[in-house]
């Protein structure tokens, strides 16, 4: 009985030893098993070929160099889109621009009907997140969908003060702070984006690459990609993370006489940086073409979710995993295009092919590539081939199932209503000016490699136009539109030119051409009722701003100026219904408070009007309409010092407006009793503008200062 107790006993002890022991080692191996964090980086406008890793001396990148040693890297990666929103939208959902939609920046916004990586990872109970560095890639162009955090340049908005980047610093600090709270799995995604145009590195960067400034803004974001790194490593192991690096689009840099980005599918800005770090997966270099669309198929398939059949894209592991495979993927196609060309300056728009070491090029003048004997480029060799460009014409056409979705024929996801005029604005500080589509078929259409040049000769203007150089500015505008009489930017430009010159009918007859052109743009419509009201003819300029209204209901200069006109014409019961439609909207600006000031001055409530003013002026401290009215009401308040003060830093902004000047002449000799300063100010006002209806009472009053 005793043995039969022990042999009893033996067998518990060792059940439960077994169970422990199955224990003790499967919690492990669960804890391998489970879902990985991932970590996507992409790199906005940087060229594979100027960074450490790739092979370029001339930079210290050590934090992606550092990551990339570990990495599998692909040395020939395409973006499909050399433009910032098209692109993202390829890698966040696996698919082609003539697919998901998007073809150009500002202008397009992603169907909620196309699933992204965040909405896959959302149904595996992924926590997600995104921290993004430019307005182009703002929430509402819906690049937001399936992320729990969506944290854009949105936060940083305040009253109208726009901010169109912020930098690495920011982005990264916003994202530890995440990181910081983040709970297992995560997919997170941060967007950098220092190295697009204007290049302005910060020290000590500025100062190191005085002379490469572009390298300089790679240098910088490559250190806060490794204060990125070290903010993770800090709470996660290292060894666990998934790390995707993928450039969205390169720089021109003057190949192919392209400074920036989006004319042309040159490699300078087609070829990207692209490498992943996988949790035990040895490094590798790859020289097989792939694409920003295999991104989402690649992850899926990491994570064993099925691919859907309308994926684009391709997974890459079966590459990473047979290295020395050549026939994964034979002969894979990759599809290209550019539509920026088209919105911007009606010229071509253009696609492409890259097949293995072939390039094929449609534009008006096709153009054909062996890649691997010249990689710059430069022998277009399409007039001595005849099969090749025949069949990569049919690739083309079977891949756009037989009919390419054109420029003109885009409408239905068109996104402008989201859009806001003061974004439009600050995006041509980044060297777009996008349009909304038009829906005509142009009779003919440039070659952008046969206008390419007149892209210097627009920087060389808007820079005059900036100085006040207005004639100088002309003159170049007006021999680029007899170069190519549809470009947008150089019809607005001499409209501005002759608006701020005074010549309203010359301004009033270039915005009308360009709107001929560009009907469906809020931009042109506002200044168009901009001119019309600086005539006097408010009707026309009502006309013009409901327009543009019904276009982008949420276009703060349109509702500033139907304010000015109803103040104006005394129709204060619809300023009123403007104001209170602004307030539904919460919309802030700049020009939005300077309106509602006139709306408030003329009902006497100077208190309220001078702090809408001084409200506006911290968001546009030099706007000189606002200066002079901040001046006038505190004159009518007998705060004569301060309303001099102003006038002064007025005339610093506008040294020749003689009416001004005289004004303040008169103050001075009324008010101050400072004849020298009243003589100097009337002088030169009468100097100025002999011919000013005002002229004779100005010599009145320098005579009188003379006489007393």
């Amino acid at each position: 009985m005793k043995k039969l107790s022990f042999m009893i006993f033996k067998y518990i002890w060792l059940c439960f030893f077994s169970i422990c022991t199955i224990i003790l080692f499967t919690v492990p191996l669960l804890a391998e098993t489970q879902p990985p964090n991932i970590i996507l980086i992409t790199l906005d406008t940087v060229r594979a070929d100027h960074i450490g890793f790739y092979g370029y001396k001339t930079i210290e990148t050590p934090n992606i160099d550092a990551l990339a040693a570990k990495s599998v890297t692909f040395l020939n990666a395409y973006t499909p889109s050399p433009m910032t929103l098209p692109s993202h939208a390829s890698i966040l959902t696996g698919l082609y621009p003539q697919t998901h939609n998007v073809h150009d920046n500002d202008i397009f916004q992603l169907r909620k009907s196309i699933e992204t990586i965040a909405e896959f990872l959302k149904k595996k109970n992924y926590n997600t997140a995104a921290f993004v560095s430019s307005t182009i890639l703002n929430a509402h162009y819906g690049l937001n969908q399936g992320f729990d955090t969506y944290d854009d340049l949105n936060k940083y908005w305040s009253g109208g003060n726009i901010a169109v980047e912020r930098h690495a610093e920011t982005t990264t600090s916003s994202a530890c702070d995440w990181i910081q709270k983040s709970q297992s799995p995560f997919l997170l995604w941060i967007h950098y984006f220092d190295p697009h145009f204007p290049y302005n590195p910060p020290d000590p960067y500025s100062e190191k690459y005085k002379d490469k400034p572009y390298d300089g803004e790679i240098a910088y974001m490559d250190y806060f990609i490794g204060e990125l790194l070290s903010c993770l490593y800090k709470k996660y192991n290292k060894d666990k993370l998934v790390i995707i690096v993928a450039g969205d689009h390169g720089e021109g840099l003057n190949d192919h006489e392209e400074e920036k980005h989006g004319i042309f599918l040159y490699n300078s800005t087609v070829k990207v940086p692209f490498f992943i770090k996988i949790p035990q997966q040895k490094p590798l270099k790859l020289n097989e073409n792939v694409c920003l669309v295999d991104i989402v198929p690649t992850l899926l398939d990491y994570l064993s979710i099925p691919l859907p059949q309308y994926l684009e894209g391709k997974s890459l592991l079966p590459l990473i995993s047979n290295p020395s495979e050549t026939n994964t993927y034979p002969d894979r196609i990759f599809f290209l295009e550019t539509f920026m060309p088209f919105y911007t300056y009606r010229w071509s728009h253009l696609f492409a092919i890259v097949q293995n070491n072939t390039k094929y090029i449609k534009a008006p003048s096709s153009e054909l590539y062996f890649l691997d004997k010249d990689p710059a480029e430069k022998n277009n060799l399409f007039d001595k081939q005849k099969e090749l460009p025949q069949k990569f014409e049919k690739s083309l056409l079977q891949f756009f199932k037989k009919q390419p979705i054109e420029p003109w024929d885009i409408k239905q996801y068109y996104s402008s209503t989201e859009a806001d005029s003061s974004i439009k604005e600050k995006l041509k500080s980044l060297g777009y000016a996008s349009t909304a589509p038009s829906f005509n078929k142009p009779a003919s259409i440039p070659d952008p490699k046969n206008v390419i040049y007149l892209l210097k000769k627009l920087s060389v203007a808007e820079s005059l136009f900036q100085k006040g150089i207005f004639n100088e500015a002309m003159v170049i505008l007006e021999e680029i539109l007899q170069k190519d009489k549809e470009n947008g930017p150089a019809l607005s430009g001499m409209s501005e030119c002759y608006m701020y010159m005074g010549r309203l009918n010359e301004a009033l007859t270039y915005i009308l051409k360009a709107i001929e052109i560009y009907p469906n743009n809020d931009s042109l419509l506002v200044t168009a009722a901009s001119i019309y009201k600086n005539m006097g003819k408010h009707d026309e300029s009502e006309k013009y701003l409901l327009k543009a209204l019904s276009i982008n209901p949420v276009n703060p200069r349109a509702y500033a100026h139907l304010i000015n006109i109803y103040v104006n014409t005394n129709k204060l019961d619809k300023a009123t219904a403007v104001i209170e439609e602004i307030k539904k909207k919460n919309l802030q600006s700049a020009d939005i408070y300077f309106a509602e000031s006139l709306y408030l001055l003329q009902q006497q409530k100077l208190d309220e009007a001078r702090q809408l003013i001084e409200k506006g002026l911290k968001l546009a401290p030099n706007s000189s309409s606002a200066i002079a009215n901040l001046a006038k009401i505190y004159y009518l308040q007998s705060k004569i010092d301060k309303a001099i003060e102003l006038w002064e830093q007025y005339l610093t902004l506008n040294p020749d407006n003689a009416e001004i000047m005289a004004f303040l002449g008169s103050v001075y000799w009324n008010n101050k009793k400072n004849k020298a300063k009243a003589d100097q100010l009337l002088s030169r006002a009468i100097e100025l503008a002999p011919e000013h209806p005002d002229a004779n009472q100005w010599y009145t009053i320098l005579a009188t200062i003379r006489r007393d």
